[in-house]
């Protein structure tokens, strides 16, 4: 579910213009990464 929260946000960043050219799955390996570092987590130990 965190994946999928944080899909959209990275995606719509599209920090170096890939996404009108790549597929749609483009960033999902940073998107896993960021979801499993931020899971369990509260906002306090996130920030």
């Amino acid at each position: 579910m965190i994946f999928k929260n944080i899909k959209p946000i990275i995606d719509n960043w599209d920090p170096i213009d890939l996404l009108p050219y790549s597929p749609n799955d483009e960033y999902d390996d940073e998107t896993s990464w960021i979801a499993n570092q931020v899971e369990g987590k509260n906002a306090d130990e996130i920030a």
